[in-house]
């Protein structure tokens, strides 16, 4: 929370050296380089958490780096993948709300299941 990317960094490589299968890890390294404009790097990152943990948080990174590249097809249907498994996460649908304002479509509903 104080913005200091490069002690993040380090505490993000420290953290992987002692879980390195860890997805909450991977999805810390995959926020982190977002947060410094890697997108791409952080798209990588988030896929691999994802195999990492299907269940968790990645599809929601994903979709913010898609939506940061502007690939809003694909941010539009890794918010609809999260949604699906975090339905009641309300930051969750608000992504995936802005992901569908970008795209000129506010018609589009998110489904309440999947």
């Amino acid at each position: 929370m104080d913005w200091n990317w490069t002690a993040a960094n380090a505490e993000i490589k420290r953290a992987h050296e002692l879980e390195p299968g860890n997805a909450e890890i991977t999805l810390a390294a995959a926020s982190l380089s977002l947060a410094i404009g890697r997108i791409a790097e952080g798209l990588d990152l988030a896929n691999r958490a994802a195999l990492q943990d299907p269940l968790g948080r990645a599809y929601w990174v994903m979709g913010q780096a898609h939506y940061l590249s502007v690939a809003l097809d694909e941010a539009k249907g890794d918010f609809l993948k999260d949604t699906a498994l975090h339905s009641i996460a309300e930051g969750h649908h608000f992504y995936a709300a802005l992901v569908l304002l970008a795209r000129r479509s506010p018609g589009d509903t998110v489904p309440d299941e999947a």
